[in-house]
């Protein structure tokens, strides 16, 4: 199987710096802390690249063992049967009180799978800068080939299962959409039947009050008219007393009360009219009333039954509409659950098969007892202040991979024998072009590890 070493520091482009640039720089980094350096070891962490025939991607396992990827799947209930027997019910009402008090979202347990040795964050950006070797210790392997491929396949067998949760879970909500679009159909068509029996009853009303306000207006129309022709002459006699009083009146021949006096005749004589007539049509306004309140009380009824539908229509929704959000809410979870697992295998510009990539970090251990181990970094470029001032060494790079910092403190206790010493030659040379870079640490390295 082909080994590849990848680089300790890259530039701006992520290219791998020569082996003296990169020693020079990482140890300069270790050397900002201005503490005596008591020994500075290279270690190799192995990883191995196992190309995925799903996506054409590397599933990247940790050879020492010390890494795993832990996949938690929720396990729910089987709602088949109980969606099964909801279509058996009789009645919406029942429909919508087993719905409602069914644990849709219960869950039976949980499977925790440990994929030992996958490295689940992407780490491909330093995997994919190669270098020329580095002098340096490898951890112990500790996850073989064999091992690898069977976690591959542990790997493929729960994403067979989750995929075989979504599939029900779809026949799940496919199957109670087709039982509560049912229930909701039944309540809708009696809804249509109820307002169509309340219109045909209000139709009915209403063309029988046509029916009667076409007999009684004409009716009406001769008893009025009869009612004020036999009242006419009277009015009319009344009429002419009234006008040549208020001549005399006028005139200041007739005192002003007995002109109202006469006023008051004619006022009499016309409410007695207007009440013979209010009393000769009441009998017909009855009988309209009758049909109006019948009419009016048929629309109240209407408005109560329909409302009562609507109320029912609504609560369905919303219960039906609950229950596909819960079960959707599952499925998000489980197509979380295979997009976590089927992004774990990434892109890379390697090409064989299975390939192991060799990572370095440098370890350092200080006289004052304390430690630091440096993961794979990018060079910060040219020192721009002022004749290598003003710029702190410990900015002449920065961490290449965050989640790499989080492996450092595995590292730290790690009792190593300084392999940086030796490369003094190399070290030389690299710290010559730092200088020329505006970084000044040759006084820093001569005075803290040489």
């Amino acid at each position: 199987m082909k080994t590849v070493h990848s680089a300790l520091v890259v530039d701006s482009n992520d290219a791998a710096l020569s082996v003296e640039r990169q020693l020079s720089i990482a140890l300069a980094k270790a050397l900002s802390r201005k503490a005596r350096i008591a020994s500075a070891t290279l270690v190799g962490w192995p990883f191995l690249l196992v190309r995925v025939e799903e996506n054409g991607g590397y599933m990247v396992f940790d050879e020492t063992g010390m890494l795993e990827a832990e996949v938690i799947r929720k396990v729910f209930d089987n709602h088949a049967p109980y969606i099964e027997k909801l279509s058996y019910l009789s009645s919406a009402e029942d429909f919508l009180a087993s719905i409602s008090s069914h644990p849709w979202q219960e869950e039976r347990g949980e499977e925790r799978i440990r994929l030992r040795g996958v490295v689940e964050r992407d780490i491909m950006r330093v995997l994919n800068s190669p270098s020329v070797p580095l002098t340096s210790t490898l951890l112990p392997r500790r996850i073989t080939g064999e091992r690898a491929m069977a976690e591959l396949e542990e790997w493929r067998r729960v994403q067979a299962v989750i995929k075989s949760d979504l599939e029900r879970l779809s026949e799940h909500l496919s199957s109670f959409s087709a039982v509560s679009e049912a229930f909701i159909g039944k309540v809708a068509e009696e809804r249509r039947r109820t307002e169509a029996a309340f219109n045909a009853d209000i139709a009915t009303e209403r063309s029988n009050l046509e029916d009667l306000l076409k007999q009684r207006k004409p009716k009406v129309y001769e008893e009025v008219k009869r009612l004020v022709e036999e009242r006419t002459p009277r009015l009319a006699e009344i009429y002419g007393i009234l006008v040549k009083a208020q001549l005399d009146a006028e005139g200041g021949i007739l005192p002003q009360n007995q002109l109202s006096s006469l006023v008051a005749s004619k006022d009499r004589v016309l409410r007695e009219l207007e009440e013979s007539i209010n009393s000769a049509i009441e009998p017909f306004k009855a009988e309209v009333r009758e049909f109006r309140e019948r009419i009016e009380g048929l629309e109240a009824k209407k408005r109560e039954e329909l409302g009562k539908l609507d109320e029912k229509l609504k609560s369905l929704r919303e219960a039906v509409n609950g229950v596909k959000e819960v079960l959707g809410q599952i499925r998000r979870s489980k197509e979380e659950e295979l997009t976590r697992l089927s992004s774990l295998p990434r892109r890379s510009i390697f090409t064989e098969e299975q390939l192991e990539v060799v990572v370095p970090f440098l370890s350092v251990s200080y006289e004052d007892g304390n430690s630091q181990v440096f993961s794979p970094m990018k060079y910060n470029g040219r020192n721009r202040s002022f004749l290598g001032f003003g710029s702190k060494v410990d900015s002449i790079a920065s961490p290449l991979e965050e989640f790499l910092r989080d492996l450092e403190g595995k590292l730290i206790s790690t009792k190593l024998p300084d392999n940086v010493k030796p490369m003094r030659e190399e070290l030389e040379k690299g710290v010559e072009w730092v200088e020329t870079e505006g970084w000044r640490v040759r006084k820093l390295l001569e005075e803290y590890y040489l």
